[in-house]
């Protein structure tokens, strides 16, 4: 039974952990509310009390789902940790989205201890996580690491691309989430034309989707139009942080672009509009709901 520990049980961490602890790896896991692991534990996870103690007696693998740069750098600020970390070989795996410039600081970071640091930004939400449907974009990493590594990557993964580094796995997941969040707004914006010209909600849960112009997120916002159901898939703040990022590699390759503006107000306007307003698909609500009052 392989062992692994994951440090953040937040909306992506939880389904990893699941999906783990279904394949048969014995997993330990950290998350600093800690009832956010109550479920966990009933399924079989062991919760770690301590990180700083965990770092040295806990196994090798450990796998973050934090949501920045930021905060990995809090877990890591411990100076238990840090003497961990020179005294023993570790296995350190990202989940998470931090954006190229984020990964080279906690690359040359963890190059200073005994650490392999390895990038592997995820990309297909929380149905992915749970079925092991998901896409990875995966930093060079050492061939004697490929074992250990390959179980997890077979448990989580349906298909992965090896990037030549840490900080093109995370530009690429930056590039493939800029590409989500104007998916979504064009077809939010595609359901609202449909609607208010009139068409019943039947027919456009039917019909829009059939075509060409259908998108991944164009599926997942007709389910959510159809049933009405109130669930997370990204959370709207993640949403923003990752567009953020994109904004960030526009800036920084001097490049202009036509979408990223309007769409990032478009979140930041859903996200402040309602304190019910918490998941990216909350955006088409948004939207109609302004419709709505310039027809007044």
């Amino acid at each position: 039974m392989i062992n692994v520990s994951v440090i953040g049980a937040g909306v992506l961490g939880e389904a990893l952990i699941e999906r783990l602890l279904n394949c048969g790896f014995s997993v330990s896991a950290y998350n600093r509310p800690k009832h956010k692991l109550e479920k966990l534990i009933l399924k079989g996870v062991r919760p770690i009390e301590s990180l700083d103690k965990a770092f040295v007696c806990e196994q090798k693998i450990w796998i973050l789902c934090l949501r920045d740069e930021k905060s990995i750098r809090e877990v890591f600020s411990c100076e238990k940790i840090i003497e961990a970390l020179k005294l023993n070989k570790f296995l350190i795996i990202n989940t998470s989205t931090i954006g190229p410039k984020g990964s080279a600081k906690l690359e040359g970071f963890f190059k200073e201890f005994n650490v392999e640091y390895i990038e592997l930004p995820v990309s297909g939400g929380i149905e992915g996580a749970l079925s092991g449907q998901l896409v990875g974009y995966i930093g060079n990493y050492p061939k004697y690491l490929r074992r250990e590594f390959d179980f997890v990557l077979r448990a989580l993964l349906k298909g992965h691309c090896l990037m030549q580094s840490n900080q093109a796995a995370q530009a690429m997941k930056v590039v493939n989430n800029y590409c989500e969040s104007i998916n979504l707004v064009v077809a939010a914006e595609a359901l609202l034309l449909a609607e208010t010209y009139g068409i019943s909600k039947e027919v456009i849960g039917g019909s829009l989707g059939l075509g060409r112009g259908r998108s991944v997120y164009l599926e997942l916002l007709l389910e959510r139009y159809m049933s009405m159901k109130c669930c997370i898939s990204v959370p709207l703040e993640i949403r923003i942080k990752d567009l953020e990022l994109a904004g960030e590699l526009f800036h920084e390759l001097s490049i202009k672009s036509r979408f990223y503006d309007d769409a990032l107000e478009l979140y930041k306007k859903t996200l402040c509009s309602s304190s019910l307003a918490l998941d990216q698909m909350d955006c088409f609500a948004f939207l109609s709901s302004s419709v709505k009052r310039g027809a007044r």
